[in-house]
């Protein structure tokens, strides 16, 4: 299926008891359950809906067609892209592990790394997200590394199949900040080999920048095998990797950010995305469109000393852009 009709079709509700056409809003904390035992197997698999914070049949709608868009595994939606960063390397790190990321991130991305990861004893190693920098900054306690897709505002392109490849060989998670990419309209991370994608979807998934959001996708990979938080008992004495397959770090991702952390998504603003999502793609197209017009003619004014655009045929980025990126912005 084509990518727009994607965004409208998948995630829509098959089994609704009223056969609503459209998404309803379940405005509800808490579900009942057949009986004790239907309750406690809920709760023990983290299948069907048992309390707000974990699930919610709205924002699944949502996961579901983010998931579709990203061709992931599956995605956890939460509070914010903040909380998506926060709740992605929280599942993959434990004290005294190492990060290597981009100096060039997001601003509240380095300062999460630093001021926070920093508290709790991970150490961050800021590199240009280039493979020969990463590979010289990996060492044996490196759980992540760290890349947007879209610099902002360098405009830096990483190059995901060479990161994708050296951080497969080295058994260690690339995790890409893909909100630039647009919720798979413009970018998609997770085919070129990164194991992991994080959105801020008060971006360019809304449409309309008026509420929050956030989601943590992945693709299945066998990557998690060498992590101990999944191979080892938890604390009610169950392997993750065991119960859960490959959808043990989303899993982890949503008891760590969801159920203990409380970075919950409202089933409103699922909704408002659910919706914004159907014209991702158009609006895309006509940004990317407008801003490769806006370069073209800023670099024809002599009061303009320079102009940086991926779009541009002579842009350092441009070779990535063609490759990486999908629709006008990679257009000459």
């Amino acid at each position: 299926m084509e990518f727009a009709s994607l965004a409208v079709l998948s995630g829509l509700p098959e089994n609704d008891p009223h056969r609503a056409v459209g998404l309803p809003i379940y405005a509800t904390a808490a579900y009942s359950f057949e009986d004790l035992e239907d309750g406690a197997h809920k709760f023990a698999t983290n299948q069907g809906y048992t309390y707000a914070r974990l699930q919610n049949p709205t924002t699944a709608a949502l996961e579901a067609r983010l998931a579709a868009l990203e061709g992931a595994l599956g995605a956890v939606a939460m509070a914010s892209g903040q909380a998506a960063s926060f709740a992605a390397l929280l599942a993959l790190v434990r004290a005294g592990d190492e990060v290597v990321a981009s100096p060039g991130l997001f601003g509240g991305t380095v300062g999460l790394l630093n001021q926070v990861f920093g508290l709790m004893g991970v150490r961050v190693r800021f590199v240009p997200p280039e493979v020969e920098a990463v590979q010289g900054a990996l060492s044996e306690k490196t759980r992540a590394v760290f890349v947007e897709v879209l610099g902002n505002p360098s405009l830096e392109l990483p190059d995901l199949e060479g990161l994708a490849q050296l951080c497969e060989g080295r058994r260690v998670a690339l995790v890409v900040d893909n909100t630039f990419g647009a919720v798979g309209a413009l970018a998609r991370p997770l085919s070129h080999g990164a194991h992991v994608v994080t959105h801020s979807l008060t971006k360019w998934a809304s449409g309309h920048g008026s509420i929050l959001g956030g989601a943590v996708l992945a693709r299945e990979t066998s990557l998690w095998e060498h992590y101990p938080q999944f191979t080892t008992p938890d604390a009610q004495g169950k392997v993750p990797l065991e119960q859960f397959g490959p959808r043990c770090f989303l899993e982890r991702v949503r008891q760590l950010g969801l159920s203990l952390g409380g970075m919950v998504l409202s089933p409103f603003n699922a909704y408002l995305l659910f919706q914004g999502l159907e014209t991702v793609e158009l609006r895309v197209q006509r940004a990317s469109q407008s801003a490769l017009e806006v370069a073209r003619w800023l670099r024809a004014q002599s009061q303009v000393a320079w102009v940086r655009y991926p779009g541009l045929p002579d842009d350092p980025a441009y070779p990535r852009a063609s490759r990486y990126l999908r629709g006008a912005l990679a257009a000459s």
